[in-house]
């Protein structure tokens, strides 16, 4: 990286040291998320009832849960179920997506009116409420659950995806591109659409953290991952009945849930200064 450039990134970071929280935030996500097995203190489905109900202590300190698992160790290893949503249900989203707002926002017309009236049925539907239906029809678990909230996250991207389609299809570029001869579909994917990742980049950023709460709340529900899986929302579902008497049970999966989706939005909001020039200026 030239020294310029550094100096650039620096001075970003300094005007929003939010910016720099969230990607620490989401730095820290991945790492754990990949490396969890590794870093995990105890086996999280080890069941020992001699140790359950333990509060935090120099053992555990998260303590343990009904069945004497550790509770540290559960939250560590459920990262990466957050990160597998996090990319499951981005990448299903943003294909859908691109797919549709790329074609709308291209060719236009009768074919474009037809997808964004689609888009617009998916977009009457409340998220949450269009998943639970789509996650019950599925049936339980983890993968279903983000299929559901993945089916249901595209009309957002559509939506971006072919305004940007919209202001570019007509740049020189693109007019260069047609007089040499390439046909529509070459022209889309490689002249249009790759132009189009500065606000898709900003926006899946700002989707991580949502996509993995309402996939959470799916868990939590008993629609999304089913016991003994640690995941976070199956977590807090697990504990919510001795929140009273046994807090960390829930709290510290919650905090977990909270932390990452704070960071990712934190994230999203400074990638959006940062490729947004109007911003910038601001």
């Amino acid at each position: 990286m030239a020294a310029s450039t550094r100096r650039n990134v620096i001075r970003i970071f300094l005007k929003n040291p939010l910016g720099l929280v969230g990607a620490l935030v989401a730095l820290a996500v991945v790492v754990v998320g990949v490396c969890g097995p590794w870093l995990a203190p105890h086996d999280p489905y080890r069941v020992d009832m001699s140790d359950r109900f333990l509060p935090p202590g120099p053992g555990h300190p998260f303590g343990t849960d009904a069945s004497g698992r550790d509770v540290l160790s559960r939250v560590i290893v459920g990262t990466r179920f957050t990160l597998e949503v996090a990319v499951v249900v981005v990448s299903i989203a943003l294909m859908l997506g691109m797919v549709v707002g790329g074609v709308a926002g291209y060719y236009g017309g009768a074919i474009g009116e037809l997808l964004m009236r689609l888009t617009d049925i998916f977009l009457s539907f409340p998220p949450l409420v269009l998943a639970l239906a789509v996650n019950a029809a599925l049936g339980p678990g983890l993968f279903s659950a983000m299929l559901a909230v993945g089916f249901t996250w595209w009309p957002g991207y559509a939506r971006v995806v072919r305004a940007v389609v919209l202001q570019a299809r007509d740049n020189l570029y693109v007019e260069a591109a047609r007089a040499c001869g390439c046909s529509n579909a070459v022209v889309l994917l490689r002249h249009v659409l790759p132009n189009c990742w500065a606000p898709v980049i900003v926006q899946v950023t700002l989707d991580v953290g949502y996509a993995v709460l309402t996939t959470a709340g799916l868990s939590f529900v008993g629609l999304g991952a089913q016991p003994p899986m640690a995941e976070w929302g199956a977590m807090v579902a697990e504990g919510r009945n001795y929140i009273l008497s046994h807090w960390w049970w829930s709290t510290f999966p919650g905090l977990a849930l909270f932390v990452t989706v704070v960071g990712f939005n934190l994230l999203g909001d400074f990638l959006r200064d940062v490729l947004d020039p109007r911003l910038r200026k601001q």
